[in-house]
């Protein structure tokens, strides 16, 4: 059977990489890879800038909340729509950035949770939620074939790269079949339907608070949520996946809240908003890397000495980026919610 071979795209891509041929391993091309990996941080940084969450201090926050989350709305619209043209593929870049817009548009709802009244919100949550989940298993897919390359390339002098290449195989399987399953099931247009009736809805949000205030007892809730995801991932009784995974969850959702409100203090929320996204990102490579684990263990037809050297090494891996996330995390919620808040105003 042929395997993968990621290359440099000739234009921005998510994450740097196109699957285009299956000749041979990933990791056999060091400086393609390399190539990619700067095309992915220019393109990150590029779309961190053309698409910026942040209100604007001269529009009322409800009004800007609706701003937003309608733009977002029409962003994920035009992605999907571009995707019922390419017929029978779905583009990894064009389902990562849909995926993203979902996630801050959840993002905006739960900073804006209070101006929305708890009924409107658990709804829209809800809905984004159930209509995003297709999105990220597809995107997970593709990521985990990824991040397995980038284990084997850091680790490459550990351990022979045959030792993931059975798993790599598998996770190829899991990728196309996923893909085929969405595509008999029309999920894309299926997306765009959801979509249209929720930019619909949009326009009737009705504000129960419409003041800047509800949103800042939104940014405090979303920080205290944060702080105590952090100190129960952090126990000894309940460190596990899921609550690394759910501190994950609470970062990113301060992360949104930071951006949103940034018109407030611009010079005091631009460090906060990078160390959330510093944070964000630690903790979901490590959650990558636990789903990249619990697969290999269930492979069946690898030799136990290979397979012990890739679990060691991810496990290795996973140690760093607990260990810097407990650092930053312990800067980015050190101080009560109460506390934050008033540091981000100015008090």
């Amino acid at each position: 059977m042929e395997q993968t071979r990621i290359v440099p795209t000739g234009g921005p891509r998510w994450g740097g990489l196109l699957l285009l041929s299956e000749k041979e391993p990933a990791w056999t091309n060091f400086r393609h890879w390399t190539r990619c990996v700067g095309w992915a941080r220019a393109q990150s940084r590029t779309m961190a800038s053309s698409m910026s969450l942040a209100l604007k201090a001269d529009q009322p926050a409800f009004k800007g909340v609706q701003r937003i989350a309608r733009k977002r709305i029409d962003k994920a619209l035009q992605i999907l729509q571009k995707l019922t043209l390419a017929g029978d593929t779905l583009d990894d870049a064009a389902i990562h950035e849909a995926r993203k817009r979902f996630k801050e548009i959840r993002g905006v709802l739960r900073v804006a949770r209070r101006q929305l009244g708890r009924k409107v919100y658990r709804r829209e949550n809800r809905e984004f939620r159930d209509a995003g989940r297709p999105l990220s298993e597809l995107r997970d897919s593709s990521v985990l074939i990824q991040l397995l390359d980038r284990l084997v390339l850091r680790s490459r002098d550990r351990f022979e790269p045959v030792a993931a290449t059975g798993l790599r195989t598998e996770l190829l399987q899991r990728r196309r079949d996923l893909q085929r399953r969405l595509l008999r099931a029309d999920c894309v247009p299926s997306l765009i339907r959801c979509l249209e009736a929720a930019k619909r809805r949009a326009a009737r949000w009705h504000a129960r608070d419409p003041h800047w205030n509800a949103l800042i007892a939104g940014l405090r809730q979303v920080y205290s949520e944060g702080r105590k995801a952090m100190r129960a991932s952090a126990s000894a009784a309940s460190a596990s996946n899921e609550s690394l995974h759910e501190w994950r969850k609470r970062t990113k959702s301060l992360r949104y809240a930071l951006e949103l409100l940034q018109c407030l203090r611009p010079r005091r929320l631009k460090p906060l908003l990078k160390r959330a996204q510093e944070l964000t990102n630690l903790l979901g490579d490590d959650h990558d890397l636990a789903v990249l684990r619990q697969l290999a263990c269930a492979q069946v037809d690898t030799a136990a000495v290979p397979r012990a050297r890739l679990l060691e090494q991810i496990d290795h891996r996973r140690s760093q980026l607990q260990r810097r996330a407990r650092i930053l995390g312990g800067k980015l919620f050190r101080e009560r919610s109460q506390r934050f808040v008033s540091r981000v105003q100015g008090r």
